[in-house]
């Protein structure tokens, strides 16, 4: 029952955050890994990154032009490629710096090539707003299935860690080299160099 409301609510959250590629991306993963565990079957989550970009692409070849998908997998495949090393960092804010650190490693090529600028300070932003964010997700989503009474409490918490979140986020913008301009890198080059590394550590 818990598999099936569980279902239920990753369906309801794509309708209401209007079907945005990084929630849908997400959404389809997490309804698939939900199913395998219904039939009692193993999940591989680089197959149902794939099943979910090939979903996508299917309903609107052109969002593969849209950059919010562009980082949105590249940041998860970023992490998936590391999730050996990450996941050996206990510590809870170093484990948050070796995650971004592994989704950056992707991202970083990429922002260089529609952008021409670079981030070098996100580890600051891992620290800081990662636990403000994982916060305003669970009060969120309580928010969003509780009685009204419950949403009146709640809201005040809610509205307090969303201005932190966003404070946070400005004076990190802020901050010396948040932002670095660079020349535009050959992505063709820094892809091919990164499949081969995926590849040779899945075989």
């Amino acid at each position: 029952m818990k598999y099936i409301l569980s279902l239920i609510s990753i369906i309801a959250l794509v309708f209401i955050t209007g079907f945005s590629p990084s929630v849908t991306r997400a959404c389809i993963i997490g309804a698939m890994t939900i199913i395998a565990k219904l039939i009692q079957k193993r999940s591989d989550t680089i197959n149902a990154l794939s099943i979910s970009l090939f979903i996508m692409l299917i309903y609107n070849p052109f969002i593969l032009l849209d950059v919010g998908l562009i980082l949105s997998y590249g940041g998860t495949i970023g992490i998936l490629i590391f999730a050996k090393l990450s996941g050996k960092v206990k510590n809870y804010f170093l484990r948050n710096v070796a995650i971004s650190l592994s989704a950056q490693a992707v991202l970083a090529p990429i922002t260089a090539y529609l952008f021409c600028t670079i981030h070098p300070m996100f580890f600051i932003s891992a620290i800081i707003a990662t636990p403000l964010f994982e916060i305003i997700i669970f009060l969120g989503f309580i928010f969003l299935i509780a009685f009204p009474p419950i949403c009146l409490i709640i809201k005040m918490p809610l509205e307090l860690f969303l201005s932190l979140f966003l404070k946070t986020a400005k004076i990190t913008a802020q901050l010396p080299l948040a932002q670095t301009n660079v020349p535009r890198p050959c992505i063709i080059r820094n892809y091919f160099v990164l499949c081969n590394y995926f590849c040779y550590e899945r075989t």
